[in-house]
């Protein structure tokens, strides 16, 4: 897929934004310079909230008070003249990020600080809009003045950090907002804070955010979940089943009518598919599952791929066609085409598409060309991460530019899943002809020592790791092959397996980027489920298949 690396992204991100440090400095000529104090906002480390000084006290967010940004840790200088007043913070949807999840928050809020403490949080809000001291706070909601009034996460104070995380939900967009239900609020803390202290000797607090229900119970869930960063697989259902192609006018050679084989996400809210000879494309209502528009039936072509609202066709001489949004023929104009984000449809391997300098010939590269290649061409999509198992990940542009990232060479981490992997009771002895490494990330890589010693498939039966470029190895478990899906948040990859044998099924589990946790399992029988899902799409929208032998694309959410 060409579709811009939201991992790679994120990584620069954190080294462009790291910040910190507090206190004073002064010139190289001994003048002091203005006085600051390092302030932190959290329920987790909050990045990319902005700050403003609250010089008028009217509780309002104004632009003329805007003081900055927080770095990737929750902290932002603040000038000595200015802690006479209130700060307030504005939460971002799809913005700030929060060092509890992977990822952007979902929901907007506002924080103010409290008079007696550094740290900006839920209980610093609550305290200030109800005029009392971060010391009265305490006393009302029975938990330590100094746990909620210093860096809890840094501290590992896990009860105030469950109350803060939980708290952050009952707050409002803005501190007028919540400022019209403080007696709610305030009631609600004390009963989160009550039920904390009634758990905490038997609970597990690392991961835990409580949520009130509309009956007025107390729900487990977690950051993650809040935030929705992390797919639901337990949860998951059929949303829809689409297998009635008869009003889609094509007839192959074998007269078998439209059989799905490629899925992409398109223009927002539909659903592009596409038959295996790709000379024929429909969109399908990603909420329903209706077919939306159908293309005339096509020449075959070499590589499709979307850009914007438009269906690019490589022909093999190189020629490209469009389609627009309704699938019929169009001529966009370049102001049209964005050349950024483009999606790769369909193609032979992970090519990348290049137009040569020396007369526009499309041509296609391989993802393991030499980097010193990449230099010559012009590449159509914004950017296209490829790794080269000598320890390379190669970041290409659209104006032809690229960076070449160091990662972990695939030797290494053949020696340490070996060497873990015989150091352990399994039983079998591991080498570098049957340990296959799979590159899903920066600094993130699947092994899986192949036991049967040759590729066989859903029925090999595998032992799966996780690796980290910090050297940390973490055992999956003993399954079959199968395939191994990224997409449907960033936290996370997703196993599936169909089984062979007696007792035919489906099975996925999802494992956790961060510690290779098993996070959640999904079974389902052939007789609950028919269609054997050959082709995925994992989005945030939820999971696509697609059965070429059953005819029919599925969605699960």
């Amino acid at each position: 897929m060409l579709a811009r690396n939201a991992v790679l992204l994120s990584m620069l991100g954190t080294l462009a934004a790291c910040g910190g440090g507090g206190g004073s400095s002064s010139t190289d000529g001994g003048t002091p310079s203005t006085q600051t104090t390092t302030y932190t906002v959290i329920d987790g480390y909050l990045g990319d909230a902005e700050v403003y000084v609250d010089r008028n006290a009217n509780l309002i967010a104004e632009s003329f008070e805007l003081l900055g940004t927080t770095n990737t840790n929750g902290e932002i200088e603040v000038d000595k003249r200015d802690e006479a007043y209130d700060l307030i913070v504005k939460i971002i949807a799809g913005k700030t990020t929060d060092s509890d999840i992977e990822g952007t928050v979902a929901f907007n809020k506002e924080y103010i600080s409290a008079p007696d403490s550094p740290v900006i949080t839920p209980t610093s809000t609550l305290a200030k809009l109800n005029n009392m001291s971060l010391e009265a706070l305490s006393s009302a909601l029975n938990i330590s003045a100094d746990d909620i009034s210093g860096d809890f996460v840094a501290n590992q104070k896990h009860h105030a950090h469950v109350l803060n995380r939980s708290l952050n939900l009952l707050l409002s967009e803005t501190l007028g907002a919540s400022n019209t239900k403080l007696t709610e609020i305030l009631e609600d803390s004390r009963k989160l804070a009550d039920y904390i202290n009634a758990q905490a000797p038997n609970a597990d607090l690392s991961d835990l955010t409580l949520v009130i229900n509309e009956s007025g119970g107390i729900e487990h869930s977690t950051p993650d979940k809040v935030h929705r960063t992390r797919f639901d697989l337990a949860g998951m259902t059929l949303q829809w089943e689409q297998k009635d192609f008869s009003s889609v006018d094509y007839t192959d050679p074998s007269e078998q009518g439209f059989h799905p084989c490629y899925l992409a996400e398109f223009a927002g809210n539909l659903l592009l598919v596409s038959n295996c000879s790709r000379d024929k494309y429909i969109t399908l209502d990603t909420e329903t599952g209706e077919i939306v528009s159908v293309s005339p039936t096509l020449q075959n072509n070499d590589i499709a791929y979307i850009d914007g609202e438009h269906v690019a066709l490589v022909a093999f001489d190189g020629n490209i066609t469009y389609l627009d949004k309704t699938l019929q023929p169009a001529i966009p104009s370049d102001e049209v085409l964005t050349r950024e984000n483009d999606i790769l449809i369909a193609g032979i391997g992970r090519w990348a598409l290049v137009d040569k300098t020396d007369g526009g010939t499309y041509r296609r590269l391989r993802r393991d060309a030499p980097s010193a290649f990449l230099n010559n061409n012009h590449y159509y999509e914004a950017e296209l991460l490829t790794y080269r198992a000598v320890g390379e990940v190669t970041s290409i542009y659209a104006d032809g530019n690229y960076t070449v990232l160091q990662d972990v060479m695939l030797g290494p981490i053949r020696d340490a899943v070996i060497e873990k992997h015989n150091a352990s009771s399994l039983g079998f002895i591991a080498d570098n002809e049957n340990t296959k490494v799979e590159w899903l990330a920066p600094n993130v890589y699947l092994s899986r020592v192949d036991t049967d010693g040759e590729d066989n498939g859903y029925v090999s039966n595998d032992y799966h790791y996780l690796y980290f470029s910090d050297g940390r190895l973490e055992y999956l478990g003993q399954m079959d092959q199968g395939t191994w899906w990224r997409g449907a948040d960033d936290s996370s990859i997703v196993y599936y397996d169909v089984s062979k044998v007696d007792g035919e099924g489906h099975m996925f589990k999802q494992f956790s980027l961060k510690n290779g946790e098993q996070l959640a399992q999904w079974e389902r029988t052939a007789d609950e489920l028919s269609a054997n899902l050959y082709g995925q799409l994992h989005t945030k929208a939820g999971i696509y298949s697609n059965s070429d032998s059953y005819s029919t694309v599925i969605k699960f959410k």
